[in-house]
């Protein structure tokens, strides 16, 4: 067997870019299982996947510069797949998604509520605003919210809720897009 090849398949030739971990006491080596988190791209079934997958990715930069981001999740007719954009980097208190795609449909926003100094903590940072909600309402679109203290909340606006929840949700329902929240 040459040295470049992995001992447990030895028709399959290890290449230098190839990452490998070496276990020591088998005297193996093993290839490197690399799992890939979120990133813009990515095809997933559902809106709520795709929404949580952008704010998984964003969030940590917005809680860490105190700052919202924003951006767009969207359905592709092609591939009968849901898409996020790239977050766009707002202020403190203010985000702007920009546009979707050409093409695409639109299914709503999602954003960060950014972290804020220590101490300084706002109790409305851990919900949607009455803008946002009404920004949600005015497009009947869903709008997507990751908080400082790690929530990830789906807004629903009545008209887009099953016909039997509409009187129950005046205006909209919140609901986790985690199971256990």
């Amino acid at each position: 067997m040459a040295d470049n090849q992995n001992p447990a398949t030895p028709s399959t030739p290890l290449r230098n870019s190839d990452q490998v971990l070496t276990d020591a006491s088998l005297q193996n080596v093993v290839p490197e299982v690399v799992i890939e988190g979120p990133r813009v791209g990515a095809a997933y079934d559902s809106a709520d996947e795709a929404a949580l997958a952008a704010l998984v990715l964003i969030e940590p930069v917005s809680r860490k510069e105190m700052r919202e981001y924003a951006g767009w999740i969207y359905f592709n007719i092609n591939t009968r797949k849901y898409y996020f954009t790239k977050a766009r980097r707002g202020s403190a208190d203010n985000s702007d998604a920009g546009q979707p795609p050409a093409g695409s449909v639109p299914i709503g926003v999602y954003h960060t509520h950014g972290g804020r100094p220590a101490g300084k903590a706002v109790a409305t940072d851990e919900q949607f605003s009455e803008t946002d909600k009404f920004k949600a309402i005015a497009k009947a679109q869903l709008a997507f919210l990751a908080t400082p203290g790690g929530q990830f909340l789906r807004f629903t606006p009545k008209l887009l809720l099953p016909e039997d929840e509409q009187a129950a949700n005046p205006v909209g329902r919140v609901s986790s897009l985690l199971v256990d929240q």
